[in-house]
Parts: C-alpha cells; sequence; structure tokens
C-alpha cells in the first residue's frame, strides 16, 4: 500500500516479448523481480538503521526521494505559494506547527524534484508496510514481468507509479504530507494481470498451460467477466475501507493513500495494451 505519513512520527502464443525469455521455474519469482523487493527492503533497511527513520539525517533523504502534492502541483502552476500558505493555515495550531515544518523540509528550498514521482515507491513507511508491499509484489508481478519481460515491467513499474502519484496529488493539490510505498505500481500489477488471468483463473499461473502466455481479451470484454468484476469490486471496497481509516494492512497506522492506488489500478486496466507484448 502506498501511505503518507508526517516525518516525525489458447495453444497460439502469439507474439513473444524482443527480450530473452525469463528461466526462472514456473513456480518461482523471476530473479529481475526478486532484485527489486531486495532493493526496497535495503532502502529501508537503510533509513531504519543508517538515518533513523523519520529523524533529521532521514528527513533530508526524503527531500530528494519522496513525493510531496504540493510541491508537484507548485511545480506544474496548479496552485500558486499562497495556496499552500492557506493550506498551512486552515487548521488547529498544534497541525499549523507541523505543516510549517513540513514546508520547511519539503518545499521552501523551490526545489521542483519531478524525479520524486517515481522515487517515492521504494520507500517505506515501516517494516509491516514494506513486507506487505512486498508480498503483494511477489505475487502479482510474477506473472507481468513473465509476460511483459524486464524492460517492459519496470517501465511499467515506474510510469504507473507516476500515475498513481499524480491522481494522488490532483486530489491533494496543496497537501504537504509525504507519499511513500510502491502500491500505486502494484495496484497496477493487480490491474494488469486481471487483463489475461482472471479468465483462465490465477491457478493457471504456473506450469499447467500458463495464462500468461496466452493473447489478453479486450478491455470490454474482460470487464464482462463476473470474476473480474467481484476482484474489481472488492478490491475498490478494501481500498475504501482503507480511505475511511479502517485498517486492511500494512498500514502500521500510516494514513493510507487511497488516490495513489486508485490512480494506479486505472492506469494498469488502460495502459497493459501498450506493453503487452502477446498480441491477439
Amino acid at each position: 500500500m502506498s501511505h503518507e505519513f508526517f516525518p516525525d512520527k489458447s495453444s497460439d502464443p502469439g507474439q513473444v516479448a524482443t527480450e530473452p525469455a525469463l528461466k526462472e521455474p514456473a513456480f518461482f519469482a523471476p530473479m529481475p523481480l526478486v532484485v527489486l523487493i531486495v532493493f526496497m527492503l535495503a532502502v529501508h533497511a537503510y533509513r531504519v538503521y543508517a538515518l533513523g527513520l523519520f529523524e533529521n539525517d532521514d528527513v533530508r533523504f526524503l527531500d530528494v526521494t519522496a513525493f510531496v502534492p504540493a510541491r508537484f502541483s507548485l511545480w506544474l502552476g496548479l496552485a500558486s505559494d499562497s495556496d499552500v500558505v492557506r493550506g498551512i493555515m486552515s487548521g488547529a495550531p498544534d497541525v499549523i506547527s507541523l505543516k510549517r515544518a513540513l514546508f520547511q523540509a519539503f518545499v521552501a528550498d523551490g526545489e521542483a524534484a519531478p524525479w520524486t514521482a517515481v522515487t517515492y515507491a521504494f520507500l517505506h513507511g515501516s517494516w509491516e508496510h514494506v513486507i506487505f508491499n512486498c508480498l503483494w509484489l511477489l505475487a502479482f508481478g510474477t506473472p507481468v514481468i513473465r509476460r511483459f519481460g524486464t524492460a517492459r515491467f519496470m517501465v511499467f513499474f515506474g510510469v504507473t507509479a507516476a500515475l498513481s502519484a499524480a491522481f494522488h496529488a490532483a486530489f491533494n493539490v496543496t497537501d504537504l504530507s509525504v507519499l511513500v510505498g510502491a502500491s500505486g505500481s502494484v495496484s497496477a500489477l493487480t490491474a494488469a494481470a486481471l487483463r489475461f488471468a482472471m479468465g483462465e483463473g490465477f491457478a493457471n499461473l504456473g506450469v499447467s498451460n500458463p495464462a500468461w502466455k496466452e493473447p489478453a481479451k479486450p478491455l470490454s470484454v474482460a470487464l464482462q467477466n463476473r470474476q473480474v468484476l467481484i476482484f474489481i469490486a472488492v478490491w475498490f471496497g478494501i481500498n475504501l475501507l482503507g480511505g475511511l481509516g479502517v485498517p486492511v494492512g500494512g498500514g502500521d497506522g500510516l494514513k493510507i493513500a487511497w488516490e495513489a492506488h486508485v490512480g494506479g489500478f486505472l492506469a494498469g486496466l488502460l495502459l497493459f495494451s501498450l506493453f503487452d507484448p502477446i498480441k491477439n
């Protein structure tokens, strides 16, 4: 899941991917995905043990890696400094003090930092948060990386991370809270897996007649599948609960950025065909 936090607290396989096929056994995660997971775990370990999570050194690290909606909005001209100041002043005194600190830490230097719309996806707010996202990534990233190949997978991961962040920022234009977590992209990978897996059943993503080798149905057809509709309904229901503050896993008390999840999921559904190397 993505979270905000305050720094202080058929038999014809069709066309195939242009890069060499991944050779790992079907029931093990492909090595590039393992590397990605290990990297995210290492980044969090670095923040916890070398910097001190949410301490001064970590805040400086977050300044160049984490996504802050207000900074993004100012860079795009969607908000002005006065808009952000008004946002700071709208709240209780203790909240105003915290928002001022966030402004000084992430916005006052005037740095646009557009790359943070991707780099935030490699950061997490707690061990529970990063482990939850890694397990979800293992489950849904595995079939997608087998289908896409490594290069397409990584571009898809980055593009959907950025779109997730942008979707989140559209609902939080002057927000100074920090967005971290891979689940915008993980949500996109979940949606991408739905495009080719659900009709055959997720159990067939392994050795026997693997769905990840089959041409995908058009989105309009996929959305007529009862399994797909049920899955989407449950997924959105869980995210609605998270947005209402109900603990749904991986949060460790942090505020769940449901907008990033929704943005990622929609991006995965809509962009899948652009990345899919297996055509009808």
